[in-house]
């Protein structure tokens, strides 16, 4: 698909109907693995808190490691992802990403109310790589807009998109009182 210039020579400038297609799902898309990511915020804490008898220091030390080794493990599978995507093309990457935080989050809350070992190996996992691959669903998707459209459109179609990022980040550690086991434990 060719970009579309800020300044065509008609003096328009519109974006096509297949475009606004996916440029929408690309929104929903942001903002989807950005909500569900920062759901897990405010749960691991209080997951790892469990297991560990409520040892604030021993929590300290796993979410400290787990937080070290994501940081290093997203800083790595960015740059491939960003590579990746320019050879095979940015749906498979963006759908990749998006099945892998889907699957290793799924996983974790599945896992949340296991023992030592369950839960900090699902949190482990989930840490990397559906913490790596989020930031990389960022690398691809910001492409994947970069390919379509140039110029002053491209500025006004990112404000637009980042509104939905924006959605995600705020709403995603607020909904998961709102899901059980919380929801039980709000209430009592």
């Amino acid at each position: 698909m060719p970009a579309v210039n800020s300044k065509p020579e008609n003096g328009t400038t519109q974006l096509t109907k297949k475009q606004k297609s996916a440029l929408q799902q690309l929104r929903n898309l942001v903002f989807l693995n950005l909500f569900s990511w920062l759901m897990m915020i405010p749960a691991r804490p209080e997951m790892v808190l469990r297991i560990t008898n409520n040892n604030p220091v021993q929590t300290s030390q796993i979410l400290g490691l787990m937080t070290a080794g994501a940081g290093l493990f997203e800083f790595l599978s960015t740059q491939v992802f960003g590579r990746v995507s320019d050879k095979i093309g940015r749906k498979p990457a963006l759908l990749t990403c998006t099945g892998t935080c889907f699957l290793f989050r799924f996983l974790d809350y599945l896992l949340c109310d296991g023992g030592y070992a369950s839960v900090v190996t699902a949190n482990w996992l989930d840490r990397l790589f559906a913490g790596a691959c989020f930031p990389a669903l960022l690398t691809v998707a910001s492409a994947s807009i970069g390919d379509q459209i140039e110029g002053k459109l491209l500025v006004n179609e990112g404000a637009v998109t980042a509104i939905y990022a924006g959605l995600g980040i705020m709403l995603g550690p607020w909904s998961i009182y709102f899901l059980p086991p919380y929801e039980l434990q709000n209430l009592s």
